[in-house]
């Protein structure tokens, strides 16, 4: 670089030329120095960027499993309510089916009655007995009738707030669905900074090459 001293001896002249072109010199390479320092903080942001960014993406993926978890247990609220509403319909046939007998002998009563009335003797009377008893038997399966209607209904209503309650769960999995979906974009999004930043690092480091 100051191959003139060397050539042409010994001259103020040429010591100042050559004193600038050393700190010229020394100048630009403590530029190149910062610079070079300055690439690799960038560098190291954007490596912290990347793991931000894959935290991102982790908790998206949690978020995933939480809503199939809530997804799965809505569905066994379904299986339940199916159940309910199966314990249901045979609470209605099993009423159903006191209600016949209890006609059939509300029926078998009254044509007791009949003949009690149409006989005289003692015979009747006995008859009469019979009849009554039927009678009390018929009531007692009323009785019986009308006890199983409210656990109908209460199945019923059970059956109901189970249907409440797989709504809810299906509002909860799509809301963490969306916000799955949300931290999704964003992981991307930081990605892609993420890449535009190591690009913009090593930039800067083939600038202070």
């Amino acid at each position: 670089m100051c191959h003139e001293l060397n050539n042409s001896g010994f001259s103020n002249t040429l010591f100042v030329r050559c004193f600038r072109k050393i700190t010229i010199a020394y100048n630009q390479a403590n530029i190149a120095s910062n610079a070079s320092a300055i690439a690799n903080n960038h560098i190291k942001k954007a490596n912290n960027h990347v793991i931000i960014a894959n935290n991102f993406v982790t908790i998206a993926y949690n978020l995933v499993t939480i809503s199939n978890n809530n997804v799965t247990i809505a569905n066994n609220h379904v299986i339940i309510i199916y159940t309910h509403v199966i314990t249901a319909n045979k609470h209605n046939i099993i009423d159903n089916y006191h209600v016949a007998i209890t006609n059939n002998n509300v029926a078998i009563a009254y044509k007791h009655m009949i003949i009690a009335k149409n006989r005289v003797t003692n015979v009747a009377s006995n008859d009469v007995t019979f009849a009554n008893n039927q009678m009390k038997f018929a009531i007692k399966h009323v009785a019986i009738a009308n006890n199983y209607l409210p656990i109908a209904n209460n199945h019923v209503t059970i059956a109901i707030d189970d249907v409440i309650i797989v709504n809810h769960h299906v509002t909860i999995a799509t809301n963490h669905k969306n916000i799955a979906s949300n931290h999704m974009i964003f992981a991307i999004n930081t990605s892609i900074i993420t890449k535009n930043r190591v690009t913009l690092s090593n930039n800067h480091v083939t600038i202070a090459n």
